[in-house]
């Protein structure tokens, strides 16, 4: 049968208590109670109160801990480290100076209700741990989830504001899962993404970021299904490098730089893309990219549509590039351009550009009502077009 404590009461400190605790017992804290760095290797339960720090560490669970309705401050450092078993984090309030909540090892805590303020790091995850994790809300100096190792996890509901450091950064092989994800005036970018790590994400949302909204490089090759980025004060995605993955149902509004920038060897898929009211172009693809997009659309861009360069290459099906106050689509050095079933209308500058050495191949393409001409090739471009 499990026993109930209170702390201070039954015990002074709650280091006296862990000395002596059996699995299964409760320690219910009784107003502000005062630790160190405390270790947990046996399942008990810590209940209500504040629990406040004065080391640089202050909770490190190694075992099937249940904190329930506690609030973790610690002006010190950080507030919970999880290291093994499967604790449980129940409707804490987590006030720290260095990192909320970090999981590492093998530990796969569950955390509901959490609120994290104020740190410098939400919640890192790293080496093989797997957290499940639902309505967390961080404001975070740093950075708000941080990924790396081969950490992983499911996390649903997840609300972030957060200071000089991307609000979420996936890194080395990590690959969780996140669905249902808020960002909010992040000081830096939305999501950072890198490394060889293939996260996928579900329904995110990142409004005005002072960065790019996401930003992909290395040999990453994330999942990204539902995003929506809006006025952010650089661009919308950058992918850059080698970095690959599938972009589902994303839609890029209102940014400072070009909604869409892949350059170097990157490699993305797209299906159902929407880049609207930038103030540069809608996408700038350039390097050695090579991108496939279905269902692509470009409108109301201040300079223009889409820019192909270096040796980049396009594949298009269902593109559709309209009302962009400048140029609709321009292709130039040895660009390459494949696109079925092509609209480009009602753009402000020349419809389709093609100079230099690009290529162009159009399938079942509309080409008109544009203002600076529907079609503009020099000497040396090749292009080809059948109904």
């Amino acid at each position: 049968m499990s026993r109930t404590f209170t702390v201070p009461g039954d015990f002074a400190t709650l280091a006296e208590a862990v000395a002596q605790a059996q699995p299964g017992d409760v320690f219910e804290l009784q107003g502000q109670v005062t630790a160190g760095r405390t270790e947990l290797h046996v399942p008990v339960t810590l209940r209500g109160g504040v629990l406040l720090g004065s080391e640089a560490q202050l909770l490190r669970l190694y075992a099937d801990v249940t904190l329930d309705g506690v609030t973790v401050q610690n002006p010190h450092g950080h507030g919970v480290v999880c290291m093994a078993g499967i604790p449980e984090l129940l409707d804490l309030r987590i006030d720290v100076n260095g990192t909320g909540i970090a999981c590492g090892a093998t530990a796969a805590p569950r955390v509901l209700r959490a609120k994290i303020v104020r740190c410098a790091i939400g919640m890192t995850i790293q080496d093989d741990a797997r957290p499940y994790v639902e309505n967390l809300t961080i404001t975070s100096m740093g950075s708000g989830l941080f990924f790396r190792g081969r950490g992983a996890g499911l996390f649903n509901q997840v609300g972030i504001l957060a200071g000089n450091m991307a609000a979420i950064e996936v890194s080395e092989e990590a690959s969780p899962e996140l669905v249902g994800v808020l960002i909010s005036g992040s000081g830096a970018g939305g999501l950072f993404i890198h490394g060889s790590s293939t996260p996928r994400f579900t329904s995110t949302n990142i409004l005005r970021a002072a960065l790019d909204a996401v930003e992909v490089r290395g040999a990453a090759a994330p999942v990204i299904d539902g995003l929506r980025a809006e006025e952010c004060f650089k661009g919308g995605l950058l992918i850059t490098q080698d970095a690959g993955g599938t972009y589902l149902e994303v839609e890029v509004r209102g940014c400072m730089n070009a909604g869409l920038t892949v350059n170097e060897r990157a490699h993305p898929e797209i299906e159902r893309m929407v880049l609207a009211g930038s103030s540069q172009v809608g996408a700038r693809i350039y390097g050695a990219a090579q991108v496939e997009a279905l269902d692509l659309q470009v409108s109301q861009n201040l300079k223009g549509g889409v820019e192909l360069g270096g040796d980049a290459r396009l594949e298009a099906e269902d593109l559709v590039i309209t009302e962009n106050l400048q140029f609709g689509l321009v292709a130039r050095d040895r660009a390459q351009l494949q696109a079925k079933r092509a609209q480009i209308r009602q753009n402000r500058g020349p419809g389709l550009v093609l100079v230099q050495q690009t290529v162009g191949v159009l399938h079942g393409a509309v080409i008109e009502e544009n203002v600076g001409g529907d079609v503009v090739t020099d000497g040396e471009a090749q292009l080809t077009q059948t109904a």
